[in-house]
């Protein structure tokens, strides 16, 4: 049985763990020279979980967690499931939780950064409505490998 519920501050560490893996697996060319900077991206993330206007969320089932999203009243920050789950509905579920969220808001669009060479999440977002804008930036996180800007409009 999966359970969806807030993260805590405890939970930062395997959240880390699944993006990590999901990264290496999605763009492994981006840090093909480097290792993943594990500890800046925890470091990151502890930032982000103090700030109040990110939403974290995260999937829990009896292996421990397999998923999480975070997001803001108009970001889409993160949203990753665990290798082991990739084959169920789990990350549009968590994925959904986000959609919830933008819909009952004022937003009309909703933005999202994703990595370039990652063409499996880009094809996940366009094929749910996600067009990209052809804005791109460096990741504030070493390597700083490419980012490539979605935008979701929302129906009112």
């Amino acid at each position: 049985m999966i359970e969806i519920r807030p993260v805590q501050f405890a939970d930062l560490p395997a959240l880390v763990d699944i993006e990590r893996a999901a990264t290496l697996a999605g763009a492994p060319q981006a840090y093909a020279d480097t290792e993943f900077p594990l500890a800046q991206h925890l470091k990151a993330t502890e930032a982000e979980f103090r700030d109040p206007w990110i939403t974290f969320t995260l999937a829990e089932d009896e292996q421990g967690v397999c998923g999480w999203i975070k997001y803001t009243e108009d970001q889409l920050r993160y949203v990753v499931v665990a290798d082991r789950m990739r084959e169920t509905d789990l990350l549009d579920e968590l994925y959904g939780e986000g959609l919830r969220h933008w819909k009952t808001g004022a937003v009309p669009r909703v933005w999202l950064w994703v990595i370039a060479e990652d063409w499996q999440s880009r094809a996940y977002f366009e094929t749910h409505g996600w067009l990209p804008t052809q804005r791109t930036r460096r990741s504030a996180l070493a390597p700083h490998p490419v980012l490539a800007e979605y935008l979701l409009t929302l129906p009112i």
